[in-house]
């Protein structure tokens, strides 16, 4: 088959699916599609946004029509049978696209090319039937992640600055109810079970002093800080002391 069979059959085909039809339809069966299609897609039936996608759907099946109509009074199955079209549709059916006698073949192989009436021109070069383009559709795609992405670092950012601002709000007001006397420091003495005053070493231990709390002070039990003084020193019946005349016993000292 030469270039243009070639070109006359694959622009047959396509006519023909856009106008929805299959390869053996007569030429009644065209004029009834392509009114069908007109009366659907007619540009004075739509208004706003969906006029410009029926334009080109009416002119999509205005060039189909027009392109199955110059092939005479002949019917479009006939048309399409240039010479070698037979060798042609063999070499199609031992590819499998006609697994079971659909001439579009199925949608597991085509998707939704296998579907008739499918526009060929829909997605051309990446444009929809809308001309969009599928660039238009990525770059609006991050746009959106990009403005997530700048919602939740603000959210995050706001949430931190709340925070800050709780830690130093609460820390300001506690140390002024300890200058005014309201709350004092405490800690929970499990020996006692009562809250207490702690001892200075325990603001001083990083431990320790994570057990401290602030609390009133009617209800911390103010027990002295001051450790017991030791037990005073033995002496003898001459008033020294123990110990010292132990030493001097041992090193033969006789009083």
């Amino acid at each position: 088959m030469n270039f243009l069979g070639r070109r006359a059959l694959c622009s047959a085909a396509d006519s023909l699916r856009v106008l929805g039809l299959g390869p053996k339809a007569s030429e009644a069966e065209i004029k009834n599609a392509w009114r069908q299609l007109a009366k659907k897609w007619h540009p004075d039936r739509h208004m706003g946004s969906s006029k410009a996608h029926a334009e080109e759907q009416f002119k999509a099946g205005l060039k189909a029509y027009e392109t199955l109509s110059t092939k005479g009074s002949e019917p479009a199955g006939r048309a399409g049978r240039t010479p070698g079209s037979a060798g042609m549709n063999a070499r199609h059916h031992a590819q499998g696209a006609t697994s079971s006698n659909n001439y579009w073949g199925t949608r597991s192989q085509f998707g939704e090319a296998s579907r008739a009436g499918y526009n060929p021109y829909k997605g051309y070069m990446g444009f929809h039937a809308d001309n969009r383009h599928w660039y238009a559709d990525t770059a609006n795609a991050a746009k959106r992640e990009d403005q997530a992405r700048m919602v939740r670092s603000w959210v995050g950012l706001s949430l931190f600055a709340l925070g800050l601002w709780a830690c130093t709000h609460t820390a300001t007001r506690d140390s002024a109810a300890k200058q005014r006397g309201e709350l004092v420091d405490a800690w929970f003495n499990q020996s006692s079970r009562r809250w207490e005053k702690p001892q200075p070493h325990m603001l001083k231990d990083p431990f320790l002093s994570s057990l401290i709390h602030l609390k009133p002070p009617d209800q911390v039990y103010n027990a002295s800080p001051v450790r017991p003084n030791k037990r005073k020193t033995a002496t003898t019946l001459d008033g020294s002391k123990v110990d010292a005349a132990y030493r001097a016993r041992e090193q033969g000292m006789r009083g």
